[in-house]
Protein backbone atom coordinates (compact mmCIF):
# COMPACT_ATOMS: atom_id res chain seq x y z
CA UNK A 1 0.00 0.00 0.00
CA UNK A 2 0.71 3.11 -0.72
CA UNK A 3 2.01 5.51 2.15
CA UNK A 4 -0.46 8.49 2.86
CA UNK A 5 1.06 12.04 0.66
CA UNK A 6 2.61 14.23 2.06
CA UNK A 7 0.27 16.90 1.59
CA UNK A 8 -2.03 15.64 4.27
CA UNK A 9 1.21 15.62 6.85
CA UNK A 10 1.62 19.40 5.78
CA UNK A 11 -2.03 20.52 5.71
CA UNK A 12 -3.68 18.84 8.97
CA UNK A 13 -6.94 20.14 7.91
CA UNK A 14 -6.98 17.19 5.31
CA UNK A 15 -7.03 14.51 7.68
CA UNK A 16 -10.29 13.17 7.51
CA UNK A 17 -9.67 12.78 3.41
CA UNK A 18 -6.61 11.12 4.24
CA UNK A 19 -8.13 7.76 3.38
CA UNK A 20 -9.63 9.12 -0.18
CA UNK A 21 -6.01 10.80 -0.81
CA UNK A 22 -4.59 7.55 -0.77
CA UNK A 23 -6.95 5.69 -2.69
CA UNK A 24 -6.83 8.66 -5.33
CA UNK A 25 -2.74 8.74 -5.36
CA UNK A 26 -2.35 5.06 -5.81
CA UNK A 27 -4.70 4.95 -9.15
CA UNK A 28 -2.06 7.43 -10.03
CA UNK A 29 0.43 6.05 -9.46
CA UNK A 30 -1.06 2.97 -10.92
CA UNK A 31 -2.16 4.76 -14.00
CA UNK A 32 1.22 6.22 -14.65
CA UNK A 33 2.82 2.69 -14.59
CA UNK A 34 0.29 1.49 -17.32
CA UNK A 35 2.11 4.52 -19.44
CA UNK A 36 5.27 4.15 -18.74
CA UNK A 37 5.63 0.59 -18.05
CA UNK A 38 7.90 1.86 -15.21
CA UNK A 39 10.55 2.43 -18.12
CA UNK A 40 10.12 5.66 -19.18
CA UNK A 41 9.36 8.93 -17.70
CA UNK A 42 6.01 10.23 -18.13
CA UNK A 43 7.24 13.57 -19.55
CA UNK A 44 8.52 10.98 -22.85
CA UNK A 45 4.87 9.80 -22.95
CA UNK A 46 3.72 13.15 -22.01
CA UNK A 47 5.79 14.47 -25.11
CA UNK A 48 5.46 11.78 -27.51
CA UNK A 49 2.77 14.03 -29.80
CA UNK A 50 6.28 15.42 -30.75
CA UNK A 51 7.75 12.34 -32.24
CA UNK A 52 4.73 11.22 -33.41
CA UNK A 53 2.23 12.01 -36.12
CA UNK A 54 2.77 14.09 -39.26
CA UNK A 55 6.28 16.65 -38.61
CA UNK A 56 7.80 18.70 -41.21
CA UNK A 57 11.44 17.73 -42.45
CA UNK A 58 14.33 19.75 -44.32
CA UNK A 59 13.41 17.10 -47.27
CA UNK A 60 9.96 16.82 -47.00
CA UNK A 61 7.52 15.26 -44.19
CA UNK A 62 7.85 12.70 -41.59
CA UNK A 63 5.21 10.42 -40.25
CA UNK A 64 5.28 7.90 -37.36
CA UNK A 65 3.13 5.89 -35.61
CA UNK A 66 2.95 3.51 -32.78
CA UNK A 67 1.18 0.08 -33.55
CA UNK A 68 3.25 -2.91 -32.11
CA UNK A 69 0.70 -5.45 -33.29
CA UNK A 70 0.51 -4.77 -36.90
CA UNK A 71 2.59 -6.40 -39.63
CA UNK A 72 2.31 -3.65 -42.38
CA UNK A 73 0.91 -0.36 -42.68
CA UNK A 74 0.32 1.94 -45.42
CA UNK A 75 -0.63 5.30 -45.50
CA UNK A 76 -3.55 6.97 -47.65
CA UNK A 77 -5.22 9.60 -48.24
CA UNK A 78 -6.39 12.39 -50.78
CA UNK A 79 -2.44 12.77 -51.74
CA UNK A 80 -2.63 8.87 -53.41
CA UNK A 81 -5.77 8.28 -54.42
CA UNK A 82 -6.85 6.41 -51.20
CA UNK A 83 -4.42 3.81 -52.73
CA UNK A 84 -3.95 0.51 -49.92
CA UNK A 85 -0.82 -0.21 -51.33
CA UNK A 86 1.47 3.21 -52.83
CA UNK A 87 3.36 4.15 -49.88
CA UNK A 88 4.27 1.01 -47.50
CA UNK A 89 5.35 2.27 -44.14
CA UNK A 90 8.76 0.61 -42.42
CA UNK A 91 9.23 -0.84 -38.69
CA UNK A 92 11.89 1.38 -37.18
CA UNK A 93 11.64 -0.35 -33.19
CA UNK A 94 9.90 -1.10 -30.55
CA UNK A 95 6.51 -1.33 -32.81
CA UNK A 96 7.03 2.42 -34.28
CA UNK A 97 6.15 2.72 -38.03
CA UNK A 98 7.47 5.35 -40.29
CA UNK A 99 7.44 6.51 -43.51
CA UNK A 100 9.21 9.55 -45.39
CA UNK A 101 7.63 11.86 -47.65
CA UNK A 102 8.68 14.49 -50.52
Amino acid sequence: MIKRPELVKIDPYLKPYAEALQKRHQRAVLRELEFTDGKRALSDVANGYLYYGLHRTEKGWVYRGWAPGADEIHLIGDFNGWNRESHPMKRIENGVWEIELP
